[in-house]
């Protein structure tokens, strides 16, 4: 026994305060399998607004990704680092 089996500090999730997007930064989420990614995009979409946030990119069609990154300030998706990197050079 460690002596920490009881939560340090306890709080809902109603009570964590919201994110307040800055529309001139953007946000890249290199979504990894099996890291609680969805939860973090469910996160994602109530923080943005639909206009400016793309979640799943790697559904976009290859040809049109660079237009969708140019338009939207969220981006999130399965896409490996190679090829984020050519989308934000």
């Amino acid at each position: 026994m460690t002596g920490l089996d009881k939560p340090l500090f306890r709080i809902a999730g109603n009570e964590v305060e919201t994110l307040i997007p800055d529309p001139a930064q953007k946000i890249w989420f290199m979504h990894i399998p099996k890291t609680a990614g969805s939860s973090f995009n469910a996160f994602l979409r109530r923080c943005y607004p639909q206009a400016v946030y793309a979640p799943h990119l790697e559904r976009v069609p290859k040809e049109i990704r660079e237009s969708v990154t140019d338009t939207k300030s969220c981006i999130s998706g399965h896409l490996p680092w190679y090829e984020i990197k050519t989308l934000v050079e």
